[in-house]
């Protein structure tokens, strides 16, 4: 048997309330709540505020689990523990503990049940709904965006919540010949590196572990954090990949929407991707070789070059969604200044007509006053042709 731990990460634009964020951990004593008891937590691979509030961390209970994880139908798995972790950055973090059967022919079993995790989880959405209303205290969410998407679109039936997850998953080995067969069953090469006196393995989302002894929770949470950061801009580099095409189709088929929206995404995914990348900043020496080759295992740069190439291809829109807005909004000032030019040449002419017909020789201050209105008619009259001249040559 082997210990694992499964990694499903979602954004689910829910993030630590900034009057409680980076205080000391020893502010907030655990709290039960109705979904288990909630922890203050940091983050493990931020070195520099190690003690400080980064995000909260909920044990569920064996009832808020079992509902979590209906769905998912395990062969080769048993889980001991699942923990929430909610609020850095605005990511969800669902870690499922346990223990596995790998030997014996059943490490073809145990990838098969990391995907029933992955697509239990991802199915039963509406269960994380209701554990990160009853958090609101702690939480602070935006209404325009859930689990990576907004809500225009998913309303629309472009998208859904279960289409913007990525998640990883880890064995953890106590002796080398174990971490061997592993390796072999699932043709891993040889390259390791080491990170708190554990060698680690990869290949892309899995990591095998040889720990010098059973690992507890805490070790094994630590360890997968090593190399959050690769797999949180993963995320963001897919979602707003899918988010962006989806924007696009809508103003291709010019259906009617919010266009604010467009520039709204991409700030929202161009400053996660500052704070993750900030975040790197903040690694040791040894998570931060664990981040650059799950980069390379991800193929983030591939990721990342489909994203600014969508991103690109928005911000063209927007420009040609405001450019025609610019053109609808002269022709509105085109027939205003039609109608007012047509209704002063009307008065002039009718002011024009009645000095004439009184037969009055002096220059009263009514004449004086159609001439001026006269003159300002025409200045109207020139700007009018010089805007439709303008608008004829674009």
């Amino acid at each position: 048997m082997a210990k694992f731990l499964f990694s499903f990460h979602w954004h689910v634009d829910a993030a630590v309330r900034h009057d409680l964020d980076r205080r000391p951990l020893t502010d907030f004593p655990a709290v039960q709540t109705r979904f288990g008891l909630l922890h203050a937590a940091d983050n493990p691979a931020n070195c520099y505020e190690a003690g400080l509030l980064s995000m909260w961390r909920l044990h569920l209970s064996a009832e808020a689990a079992a509902e979590l994880l209906r769905g998912a139908s395990l062969g080769v798995c048993r889980v001991e523990r699942v923990e929430l972790l909610v609020g850095c950055f605005g990511f969800l973090v669902v870690e499922v503990f346990g223990e596995a059967a790998c030997g014996d022919g059943g490490a073809a079993g145990f990838k098969s049940d990391m995907v029933a995790l992955a697509n239990g989880i991802s199915d039963n959405r509406a269960s994380v709904g209701r554990i990160l209303a009853s958090l609101d205290e702690w939480v602070s969410r935006r209404e325009d965006f859930s689990f990576g998407q907004p809500h225009f679109l998913v309303e629309r039936g472009m998208c859904d919540a279960s289409e913007s997850y990525v998640f990883t998953y880890h064995t953890f080995c106590t002796s080398a010949d174990q971490a061997a067969a592993l390796r072999e069953a699932w043709g891993y090469g040889d390259s390791s590196l080491c990170l708190e006196g554990n060698r680690t393995w990869q290949r892309f989302g899995h990591y095998v572990w040889l720990t010098a002894g059973t690992p507890d929770p805490e070790l094994m949470h630590r360890l997968s954090f090593a190399s959050v950061a690769a797999a949180w801009e993963t995320l963001v580099f897919d979602n707003g990949a899918n988010c962006y095409k989806n924007l696009l189709q809508l103003v291709r088929d010019d259906i009617a929407f919010d266009h604010t929206l467009m520039r709204r995404c991409i700030n929202r995914d161009n400053l996660l991707l500052q704070q993750v990348g900030i975040s790197v900043r903040e690694l040791t020496a040894e998570q931060l070789a664990l981040t650059m080759r799950a980069r390379r295992e991800f193929e983030s740069a591939s990721r990342e070059a489909l994203f600014l190439k969508g991103q690109q291809a928005l911000k063209y829109a927007i420009d040609g969604v405001d450019t025609k807005v610019q053109t609808r909004s002269s022709h509105m000032v085109e027939i205003i200044l039609s109608i007012l030019t047509a209704m002063s040449v009307y008065s002039v002419v009718n002011d024009i007509y009645a000095l004439i017909t009184t037969g009055e020789e002096v220059i009263s201050f009514h004449f004086v006053s159609t001439l001026l209105f006269a003159a300002a008619t025409l200045v109207v009259a020139v700007l009018l042709v010089f805007v439709v001249k303008n608008n004829n040559n674009r």
